[in-house]
């Protein structure tokens, strides 16, 4: 790459944009290369030539999957500080009114 090499354009990737897959697929296929791109960010690594189009597809749907299964823990996450938020305000005042099940209610 002019600009850049792919393991820089890959830690750069990596510290903007975390959330997002990152498949290395290199012409050098050893351990210690892929080692390295997994510690630069990547999610997985596979070496050329690819022989079996099946192992990317594969491969692509695993990637696929961890991200949506990261948004949605992700998103978990938020409602459940959300929630420890509501329950911690209702149980700090207190003159309040409301039953605590009003506490765990959404707005």
């Amino acid at each position: 790459m002019p600009v850049m090499s792919g393991h820089n354009l890959l830690s750069k990737l990596s510290m903007e944009y975390p959330q997002i897959p990152k498949l290395v697929i290199s012409g050098v296929g050893n351990i210690n290369e892929a080692i390295q791109t997994f510690d630069e960010g990547s999610w997985d690594f596979i070496s050329k030539p690819i022989s079996n189009f099946k192992i990317l597809t594969h491969k692509l749907k695993q990637l696929e999957e961890k991200a949506s299964l990261l948004l949605q823990n992700q998103r978990y996450k938020e409602q459940f500080d959300q929630l420890v938020e509501k329950k911690n305000c209702c149980s700090t005042e207190p003159n309040h009114r409301n039953s605590e099940r009003d506490c765990f209610q959404t707005r």
